[in-house]
């Protein structure tokens, strides 16, 4: 991969979701275990909307 490529995820221009992830706020569970293993914070995010 070339030097250009392997630089794009440090410039200020591209926006990645990942940063914006609360993990550390508890959900509400959704009902099933699942979907709660894989969402941050163990199920829907409180105080904010979901689409």
């Amino acid at each position: 991969m070339s030097a250009s490529v392997q630089a794009v995820p440090d410039r200020p221009f591209l926006w990645r979701g990942d940063s914006l992830a609360a993990p550390d706020l508890a959900g509400v569970p959704t009902g099933f275990a699942t979907l709660d293993d894989v969402l941050p914070g163990g199920g829907w995010p409180q105080g904010a909307l979901t689409e």
